[in-house]
Protein backbone atom coordinates (compact mmCIF):
# COMPACT_ATOMS: atom_id res chain seq x y z
CA UNK A 1 0.00 0.00 0.00
CA UNK A 2 1.40 3.51 -1.07
CA UNK A 3 1.03 6.94 0.09
CA UNK A 4 -1.78 8.48 -1.74
CA UNK A 5 0.21 11.94 -2.49
CA UNK A 6 2.37 12.30 -4.97
CA UNK A 7 5.68 13.90 -3.34
CA UNK A 8 5.36 10.85 -0.57
CA UNK A 9 5.05 8.19 -3.45
CA UNK A 10 8.39 9.68 -4.86
CA UNK A 11 9.81 8.98 -1.67
CA UNK A 12 8.77 5.62 -1.85
CA UNK A 13 11.08 5.26 -4.76
CA UNK A 14 14.25 3.78 -2.94
CA UNK A 15 12.02 0.77 -1.37
CA UNK A 16 10.62 0.08 -4.41
CA UNK A 17 13.57 -0.18 -6.19
CA UNK A 18 15.29 -2.12 -3.70
CA UNK A 19 12.10 -4.45 -3.29
CA UNK A 20 12.24 -5.25 -7.13
CA UNK A 21 15.83 -5.59 -6.67
CA UNK A 22 15.98 -7.89 -3.70
CA UNK A 23 12.62 -9.92 -5.08
CA UNK A 24 13.08 -9.87 -8.90
CA UNK A 25 10.99 -13.16 -9.23
CA UNK A 26 8.36 -11.22 -7.13
CA UNK A 27 4.65 -10.01 -8.26
CA UNK A 28 4.72 -7.15 -6.87
CA UNK A 29 1.51 -5.06 -7.01
CA UNK A 30 1.09 -1.53 -6.08
CA UNK A 31 -2.11 0.09 -4.27
CA UNK A 32 -2.31 3.89 -3.86
CA UNK A 33 -4.79 6.02 -5.83
CA UNK A 34 -2.42 7.54 -8.66
CA UNK A 35 0.28 5.51 -10.19
CA UNK A 36 3.02 8.48 -11.47
CA UNK A 37 3.57 8.27 -15.16
CA UNK A 38 7.36 8.48 -13.92
CA UNK A 39 7.26 5.77 -11.59
CA UNK A 40 4.99 3.29 -14.26
CA UNK A 41 7.59 2.93 -16.40
CA UNK A 42 10.81 2.45 -13.89
CA UNK A 43 8.55 -1.29 -13.77
CA UNK A 44 9.53 -1.80 -10.42
CA UNK A 45 5.80 -2.87 -9.94
CA UNK A 46 3.72 -5.93 -11.77
CA UNK A 47 0.57 -4.48 -11.57
CA UNK A 48 -0.80 -1.06 -10.03
CA UNK A 49 -4.42 -0.93 -8.21
CA UNK A 50 -6.01 2.14 -8.04
CA UNK A 51 -9.09 0.17 -6.05
CA UNK A 52 -9.70 1.09 -2.48
CA UNK A 53 -8.12 -1.81 -0.46
CA UNK A 54 -11.51 -1.64 1.64
CA UNK A 55 -12.90 -3.15 -2.09
CA UNK A 56 -10.64 -5.95 -2.22
CA UNK A 57 -10.35 -7.09 1.21
CA UNK A 58 -10.74 -11.06 1.14
CA UNK A 59 -10.45 -10.71 -3.01
CA UNK A 60 -7.30 -11.25 -5.52
CA UNK A 61 -4.60 -13.54 -5.88
CA UNK A 62 -3.02 -14.71 -2.65
CA UNK A 63 -0.26 -12.53 -1.24
CA UNK A 64 2.33 -13.72 0.94
CA UNK A 65 3.47 -9.69 2.03
CA UNK A 66 2.05 -6.52 2.56
CA UNK A 67 4.40 -3.14 2.73
CA UNK A 68 2.24 -0.64 4.39
CA UNK A 69 3.25 2.63 4.24
CA UNK A 70 0.86 5.41 4.98
CA UNK A 71 0.92 5.27 8.82
CA UNK A 72 -3.30 5.31 9.00
CA UNK A 73 -4.81 2.83 10.83
CA UNK A 74 -7.36 2.50 8.00
CA UNK A 75 -4.20 1.24 5.92
CA UNK A 76 -3.54 -1.54 7.74
CA UNK A 77 -7.05 -2.27 9.01
CA UNK A 78 -8.31 -2.45 5.25
CA UNK A 79 -5.77 -5.43 4.51
CA UNK A 80 -7.24 -8.16 2.93
CA UNK A 81 -6.81 -10.93 5.39
CA UNK A 82 -4.78 -14.17 5.90
CA UNK A 83 -1.66 -12.17 4.59
CA UNK A 84 1.11 -13.72 6.25
CA UNK A 85 3.31 -10.43 6.80
CA UNK A 86 2.18 -7.45 7.26
CA UNK A 87 4.80 -4.48 7.85
CA UNK A 88 4.11 -0.87 8.89
CA UNK A 89 4.86 1.74 11.16
CA UNK A 90 3.76 1.31 14.38
CA UNK A 91 1.31 4.19 14.40
CA UNK A 92 -2.44 5.39 15.44
CA UNK A 93 -3.04 1.97 17.73
CA UNK A 94 -2.51 -0.68 14.79
CA UNK A 95 0.47 -2.50 15.83
CA UNK A 96 -1.53 -5.52 16.58
CA UNK A 97 -2.45 -5.55 12.92
CA UNK A 98 0.94 -5.85 11.66
CA UNK A 99 3.58 -8.93 11.92
CA UNK A 100 5.95 -6.24 11.73
CA UNK A 101 5.33 -3.14 13.43
CA UNK A 102 8.61 -0.64 13.04
CA UNK A 103 8.65 2.39 15.52
CA UNK A 104 9.07 5.35 13.36
CA UNK A 105 11.70 8.06 14.39
CA UNK A 106 10.57 11.07 15.53
CA UNK A 107 9.45 13.69 12.27
CA UNK A 108 12.68 14.69 10.38
CA UNK A 109 14.93 12.76 12.45
CA UNK A 110 14.92 10.64 9.25
CA UNK A 111 14.50 11.58 5.41
CA UNK A 112 11.19 9.97 4.51
CA UNK A 113 12.89 7.30 1.89
CA UNK A 114 14.75 6.24 4.45
CA UNK A 115 11.87 6.06 6.19
CA UNK A 116 10.15 4.04 3.73
CA UNK A 117 13.52 1.82 2.77
CA UNK A 118 12.97 0.37 6.76
CA UNK A 119 9.95 -1.38 5.77
CA UNK A 120 11.51 -3.29 3.25
CA UNK A 121 14.40 -4.47 5.44
CA UNK A 122 12.76 -7.61 7.19
CA UNK A 123 12.76 -8.64 3.29
CA UNK A 124 16.35 -8.23 2.73
CA UNK A 125 15.63 -4.93 1.01
CA UNK A 126 18.65 -2.69 1.00
CA UNK A 127 19.23 0.73 -0.81
CA UNK A 128 20.57 0.31 -4.30
CA UNK A 129 21.73 3.43 -6.83
CA UNK A 130 18.08 4.65 -8.31
CA UNK A 131 18.07 5.41 -12.05
CA UNK A 132 17.85 9.24 -13.16
CA UNK A 133 14.18 10.74 -12.57
CA UNK A 134 13.23 11.88 -15.90
CA UNK A 135 10.83 13.04 -18.20
CA UNK A 136 10.09 11.73 -21.77
CA UNK A 137 9.82 13.77 -24.70
CA UNK A 138 5.77 14.34 -24.30
CA UNK A 139 6.34 15.01 -21.00
CA UNK A 140 8.48 18.40 -21.31
CA UNK A 141 6.45 19.39 -24.62
CA UNK A 142 3.60 19.35 -22.89
CA UNK A 143 5.83 21.20 -20.09
CA UNK A 144 6.69 23.87 -22.36
CA UNK A 145 3.41 24.07 -23.49
CA UNK A 146 2.67 24.89 -20.04
CA UNK A 147 4.91 27.51 -19.27
CA UNK A 148 4.23 29.22 -22.76
CA UNK A 149 0.37 29.59 -21.25
CA UNK A 150 1.79 31.17 -18.28
CA UNK A 151 3.90 33.62 -20.26
CA UNK A 152 6.51 32.21 -18.94
CA UNK A 153 9.76 31.53 -21.34
CA UNK A 154 13.52 30.06 -21.00
CA UNK A 155 14.61 27.97 -18.25
CA UNK A 156 13.26 27.66 -14.81
CA UNK A 157 13.88 26.05 -11.63
CA UNK A 158 11.20 25.32 -8.58
CA UNK A 159 11.80 24.86 -5.44
CA UNK A 160 9.88 23.69 -2.91
CA UNK A 161 11.84 23.32 0.36
CA UNK A 162 9.41 22.19 2.61
CA UNK A 163 5.70 21.06 2.59
CA UNK A 164 2.97 19.83 5.32
CA UNK A 165 5.17 17.50 7.38
CA UNK A 166 8.36 18.91 5.40
CA UNK A 167 11.27 18.04 7.50
CA UNK A 168 10.71 14.37 6.88
CA UNK A 169 11.33 15.82 3.65
CA UNK A 170 13.72 17.93 3.18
Amino acid sequence: RLPNWLGDLLMARPLLHAGRAAHHEARIAAICTQASSLLVRERVWDAWEAVPPEERRGRGPRQDVALVLPPAFSSAWKLPRGIPQRIGFASEGRSWLLTHALQRPARGEMHLSREYLRCGEPLGARAIPLPALAPVADELREAEAGKRRMGLDGPHVVIAPGAAYGPAKR
